[in-house]
């Protein structure tokens, strides 16, 4: 049952996940630790890139770069727990020059109750490590268009 907050979002990708006990913080009651939504963050955006056909490795070599996280903005709604199915979908908000703007909601596999919604700023970085736009085929392929 989806949370009544969430929306129908072009070009969204979902990816669903199983809360692993080695994901959780025992002395806090077995909810998830917080730092760990920040990796399932970027364990749906691995999955993202790799379903348009540009997984991270290969990306670097054909692409001569990669993404990397410049800000991150979390907010915490709720806990998950160890055994929880989670839904992380995200999706590209906006480019703008080197910045690609991207949002993110997890939410209770089994409620539709929104636990997180994030954002984080990207910058592509080339393979001399010196930020550069975002290259034309991999926005293509994520349904992003550069903004002037």
């Amino acid at each position: 049952m989806p949370s009544q907050q969430q929306q129908t979002r072009p070009n969204a990708h979902t990816f669903r996940l199983r809360v692993a006990a080695s994901d959780t913080a025992p002395a806090k009651g077995h909810h998830v630790y917080y730092a760990i939504y920040a990796f399932y963050m970027d364990r749906a955006v691995e999955d993202h890139l790799a379903s348009v056909g540009y997984p991270r490795l290969q990306s670097f070599h054909r692409l001569g770069g990669f993404d990397g996280i410049r800000k991150m903005e979390i907010e915490y709604l709720g806990s998950a727990h160890d055994g929880d199915g989670l839904v992380v979908e995200t999706w590209v908000e906006s480019v703008r020059g080197v910045r690609l703007t991207r949002g993110y909601e997890i939410r209770r596999e089994t409620t539709g109750e929104t636990l997180v919604r994030a954002r984080t700023v990207a910058v592509w970085i080339t393979a001399a490590g010196r930020p550069a736009r975002w290259p034309r085929e991999l926005l293509e392929a994520l349904g992003a268009s550069a903004e002037a």
